[in-house]
């Protein structure tokens, strides 16, 4: 039957007797009595019986020396630790072999094995209350088994086999717990029926615990270790995304680099979606990464995290070759990697690309290897997003001093025009703000006659003498070149070839462009309530669209100008109507001069007459001739 320690002890089966002497002395002659032979008294016993306890006590103190010397000396490595372990165990127990096994999952797998006795059988079973080791780590208790052929058939059927092949048959089996819950099994046998003492079941309890501390100690150091890595990568992430807050390029590199040498894959690929394509934006490893853009839709690890929004792990892409027929390793059956584990980097739960890290051999990532390349995944997130957000800031900061600008440029045209009345005064100063804000090398603004349909120079900024000189010499016909068809189109014209551009340019005026560096230009109409007024063109020494900003801020100026043309206009008007009543009121005084000089003489005549005819000189009046 089996006894579990806590209520089977091992007792001795040697009988010890006691001998009563009832000799009596006997008087005999010194000289012809013989010696009696000597007997080991209790004291000589009880001194034989510390030695050997004292000897066993050295033993087991120089093993566990041992013990935790190599413990000390390997703190990564447990198998030097347990190995040690092992054969301590099956010497100092007087045992034929030892054995060593860790549980992963539900297999029992063997790490460690000292003795003459084959570990044979089924070297990774699962557990089962079937079989010893089994049952020790469902119960959580030492088993002791005296004779194993005499429990095989009630007790454990599926150890038959193995029992018959290694002829075992005393078995002492004690679980590796770790608070309380098992983590493996250490066990020594006897291939004759000794049952273990108890001191020989302590001791392998105390190898257990051994074995408890050595696994601890070093699963506690790779833990640190790699929280360590985990820390420095994350560091370095940091501080690559502090250094480079405008550039991610770096950070993506930093991260690839980071999760294939922590998570101990052969390389790390960082994709993001573009349309209905993955690019690649880093890779690091020494696996080939194929194409830089791939469809989205092709059948990979990848487009599946994408489309699950969850991280997908493959073993073996091979195994499932029609889910994966897009992947290297499956449409080529060549040598590619064969383990998969993609990441989507998503953004507010929206996928944005993928992380993946890959391996040559069919080798399954860990749970904690999933866990960091999640955490590298959402590393790359946010720093997509603080470059995102630095450049949105950026650019808004840009508009915002740009508007500034412009403001300003607004007002001091504005003031212009309110100042003064000049119109070639006012119009500089349009065109000199407008190229300035605008980034453009120089600009012209025309003035357009109705009466002879005709553009003529009023104004120029940073404009070469000759090529000014050039433009006031030939007026521009309405519809003709650039600035003719952006005032026919009342709509901006833009050149972005000068010097190809047949249409838009002028044959005489080209190659005096092209003399001077002439490239581009952009012609914007000055239009007052959709009446032409003339136009606004800039010049650049770059080829190249112009931006629909600076169109915008142009066509600003544009109106800006007509206003100041159409109030020069009106200056003229009422200057030329001011000298004209002028004339008028010169031409009226010298007609009041001269009639009144015409007319004074007969007047006074009249005045004279009235005057005797009053006085009745001439007799009386009637009354008539009195009113």
């Amino acid at each position: 039957m089996i006894r579990r320690l806590g209520f089977y002890f091992v007792k001795s089966t040697s009988k010890k007797g006691s001998r009563k002497s009832s000799r009596k002395s006997r008087s005999r002659p010194l000289q012809k009595r013989r010696a009696a032979p000597k007997q080991p008294s209790g004291l000589a016993r009880q001194v034989e019986t510390l030695r050997q306890e004292l000897r066993e006590a050295q033993e087991q103190q120089t093993a566990t020396g041992e013990i935790l010397q190599v413990i000390a000396s390997s703190p990564t490595d447990v198998q030097p630790v347990l190995d040690t372990i092992a054969e301590s165990a099956a010497r100092l127990c007087e045992a034929d072999d030892a054995i060593v096994r860790r549980l992963d999952g539900n297999v029992i797998r063997l790490v460690a094995h000292y003795g003459s006795i084959p570990p044979g059988g089924n070297e990774e079973p699962t557990v089962s209350r079937g079989i010893p080791t089994g049952r020790a780590i469902i119960d959580r208790q030492t088993i002791h088994i005296p004779d194993m052929a005499a429990e095989l058939e009630n007790e454990f059927p599926e150890s038959k086999s193995h029992q018959k092949r290694s002829g075992v048959r005393t078995f002492l089996i004690t679980p590796l717990l770790r608070e309380g819950t098992p983590i493996g099994v250490i066990s020594i046998r006897r291939l004759e029926v000794r049952p273990f003492t108890e001191k020989q079941i302590a001791l392998l309890k105390t190898f257990a615990d051994q074995a408890v501390i050595a696994i601890e100690n070093v699963r506690l150091f790779q833990e640190l270790t790699e929280a360590l890595e985990q820390q420095t990568a994350t560091s370095e992430i940091l501080g690559v995304i502090a250094s480079s807050p405008t550039e991610l390029q770096p950070v993506l590199d930093a991260i690839a680099q980071s999760a294939a040498q922590v998570c101990g894959s052969d390389d790390a690929t960082l994709r993001l979606i573009e349309g209905d394509t993955l690019s690649l934006v880093a890779h690091y490893g020494t696996i080939r990464t194929g194409e830089a853009r791939v469809p989205v839709a092709w059948r990979t690890p990848g487009r599946e995290a994408l489309l699950q929004r969850r991280t997908v792990h493959i073993p073996d892409v091979q195994a499932e070759p029609e889910r994966f027929r897009d992947t290297r390793a499956v449409a080529s059956q060549s040598s590619g990697p064969r383990t998969y584990l993609v990441t989507p980097l998503l953004r507010e739960d929206a996928p944005i690309g993928l992380i993946a890290i890959r391996r040559m051999e069919v080798k399954p990532f860990t749970d904690k290897q999933i866990a960091k390349l999640e955490t590298f995944a959402d590393q790359a997130v946010i720093a997509i997003e603080n470059v995102r957000l630095f450049q949105e800031l950026q650019e808004r900061t840009g508009e915002l001093a740009r508007s500034v600008e412009e403001l300003k440029a607004l007002g001091e045209v504005g003031q212009a025009v309110s100042s003064t009345l000049d119109m070639e005064t006012v119009l500089s100063t349009i065109v000199g703000r407008a190229v300035q804000l605008s980034g453009t090398y120089a600009g012209i603004i025309y003035e357009y006659e109705e009466a002879t349909q005709e553009f003529h120079l009023r104004a120029s900024y940073r404009m070469e003498r000759d090529l000014v000189e050039a433009y006031r010499a030939t007026p521009i016909r309405l519809g003709q070149g650039a600035t003719g068809g952006a005032a026919a189109a009342k709509a901006p014209v833009q050149v972005v070839d000068l010097l190809n551009e047949r249409e838009h340019t002028a044959t005489r005026i080209r190659p005096m462009l092209a003399r001077l560096g002439y490239k581009s230009l952009l012609a914007v109409p000055l239009l007052l309530e959709q009446r032409i007024m003339g136009t606004l063109t800039v010049y650049r020494r770059q080829l190249g669209s112009f931006a629909p900003e600076v169109i915008n801020l142009l066509q600003t100026f544009a109106t800006q100008s007509a206003l100041a043309i159409q109030n020069a206009r009106l200056f003229r008007e009422i200057e030329d109507k001011r000298r004209q009543l002028e004339v008028a009121s010169k031409h009226k005084s010298e007609f009041l001069a001269n009639m009144s000089h015409e007319l004074r003489t007969p007047l006074n005549a009249i005045i004279g007459f009235s005057e005797v005819l009053l006085e009745h000189m001439f007799g009386e009046l009637n009354e008539k001739q009195d009113e």
